[in-house]
């Protein structure tokens, strides 16, 4: 590698096994069926948690006061640097409590991957790559985590889409409900717009996915698909 992505700082080497063959026969299976019904909203029947375990306050604090000062592209101000500060003398944290669970997996990576964003981008320039380096802090657990989930350790849509949001509280079907962006680095509407236009287009996709399923089901002669199809395009009309 060109230059090294973990802090030289920190003399531990952190190692964590791969996600349990239990935990991977969830992942690996994914539930086809749950496509049909959330899209890729939801991990299972339910959308992900919308706090990590009091385990991992650390990250979700420093990413609290990450969006309050609000840390920004360049910032060399002193409550930026002190910030920076305060992710480097974060403790490494072992992702034990995670690796199970794979909305938990998902969540933390959404949380790491935006504070590895806040970090980087806030930089001066001068200090940006290739010359700087990704706190142990951030990079440790995040590499364990996307180990896990067999994605790279870097932001992804999924990051901050699919696993960057909660459902509001109003009573109703879950699949009614108003869609609220979690995060973002602007604290903006349009930033916000911009996240959830990508969760609404996911939402409505699900619909799609049924009438396909149907039609699919037709084509292969299976006599019911016909009366699902047109009732489901009765009922939309």
């Amino acid at each position: 590698m060109p230059h090294d992505l973990v802090a030289k700082s920190d003399p531990v080497v952190h190692t964590y096994p791969p996600v349990s063959r239990s935990s991977q026969k969830a992942i690996d299976a994914a539930d086809i069926s749950q496509i049909f019904e959330h899209g890729f909203l939801f991990v299972g029947d339910a959308p992900l948690p919308i706090l990590l375990p009091s385990n991992y306050t650390a990250w979700e604090d420093a990413l609290t006061r990450a969006k309050a000062l609000p840390v920004k592209l360049n910032d060399s101000s002193r409550a930026a640097e002190a910030w920076r500060q305060s992710v480097r003398e974060m403790p490494v944290l072992s992702i034990s409590l995670l690796k199970n669970d794979l909305r938990l997996l998902n969540l933390a990576r959404g949380v790491l991957t935006f504070l590895q964003h806040f970090y980087i981008h806030s930089l001066p320039d001068a200090r940006k790559p290739p010359h700087a380096v990704i706190p142990a802090s951030l990079a440790v657990p995040l590499l364990a985590v996307s180990r896990a989930v067999d994605l790279p350790p870097v932001m992804t849509f999924a990051d901050c889409n699919f696993y960057n949001f909660r459902l509001g509280d109003a009573k109703g079907p879950e699949h009614e409900k108003e869609i609220l962006v979690q995060h973002t680095f602007s604290q903006t509407a349009d930033e916000m717009q911009f996240y959830l236009s990508g969760l609404l287009i996911e939402r409505e996709g699900v619909r799609s996915v049924r009438v396909m399923s149907d039609l699919v089901q037709h084509f292969a002669k299976d006599g019911g698909a016909r009366f699902r199809r047109t009732s489901y395009r009765s009922c939309e009309r």
